[in-house]
């Protein structure tokens, strides 16, 4: 039978057909036999761009991470290492410890605080100590013992052989005697002279904490340079080498202890001193 003259008899000839015709290929418009187009770029530059693409992520990642880092540093905490032992037995020389700047923002400064402070005669120099007296506030230590507007302050946290020395009377007996021989003006450094009637030849005097200041001492009053220093040589310019801190401007307080990290056998939260059924001060 010729092909040619070939004509579907039956229906179901008829639907062969035309799914025979449907399952052909037929080209669209452009495509042609010819190889695909491969890059003229070698593969070995493909790695070398995901390597470089990476590397800059991984700078993006350090640069944001030295933000933020930068930022906790200056308005949240940072490490601090304690030197020397004017807070022993607390605190230990070589003792690391974080200190919180951001408390200053919501709290006050209150007696027993821990804080960290720059010199005021050596800005760059960093001290920790422990805030005693408050603004306002009469200071006065009589055998090792403190006295806030005339009313005893129990140190609990001090051992009776660590108030005894050369600094357990503040300010010193001589004060008035130096102020006299020297015409310094007693006003001048805070200086309060009070009656003390058993020894009329050597009156009894406080120190004041005007406002914006702080009275600040070690927990090691033997082997503490604090507030109880520079009662007039802060001022004398004859003698810079000589005295301590004396009273510590609001603005050199920039942290509280918060917490030791190091050593790890002492590792925990710094606590703040309390003095219950304490009246004398604020």
């Amino acid at each position: 039978m010729n092909e040619d003259n070939w004509k579907p008899e039956t229906e179901s000839e008829l639907e062969e057909s035309t799914a025979d015709t449907e399952k052909s290929p037929v080209p669209e418009a452009g495509e042609s036999d010819a190889p695909a187009e491969t890059s003229d770029k070698p593969d070995e530059e493909k790695p070398r761009r995901s390597l470089v693409a990476e590397a800059r992520n991984w700078l993006r990642d350090l640069v944001v991470a030295a933000i933020i880092c930068l930022l906790l540093i200056v308005y949240v905490a940072q490490p601090f290492r304690v030197e020397k032992t004017s807070m022993e037995p607390l605190l230990h020389d070589s003792d690391r410890i974080l200190v919180s700047k951001i408390s200053l923002l919501y709290e006050p400064i209150r007696r027993g605080d821990i804080v960290v402070l720059h010199n005021p005669r050596n800005p760059d120099e960093s001290w920790i100590k422990r805030v005693i007296g408050l603004p306002g506030e009469e200071v006065r230590i009589s055998e090792g013992i403190v006295y806030i507007n005339g009313e005893r302050l129990v140190e609990n946290y001090i051992p009776p052989e660590k108030r005894v020395g050369r600094k357990n009377t503040y300010p010193p007996d001589t004060t008035a005697a130096l102020a006299r021989e020297y015409r310094y003006e007693l006003s001048n450094f805070g200086i309060i002279v009070q009656d003390n009637p058993g020894h009329s030849r050597i009156p009894k005097v406080a120190q004041l904490v005007p406002e914006g200041y702080y009275f600040v001492l070690g927990d090691n009053r033997l082997y503490s340079m604090d507030s109880r220093d520079s009662v007039f040589t802060i001022n004398d310019p004859e003698h810079p080498e000589e005295g301590g801190p004396g009273l510590i401007p609001a603005r050199y307080i920039y942290g509280k202890a918060l917490f030791r990290y190091w050593p790890l056998d002492k590792i925990g939260l710094i606590p703040s001193a309390r003095y219950e059924g304490f009246s004398g001060g604020k």
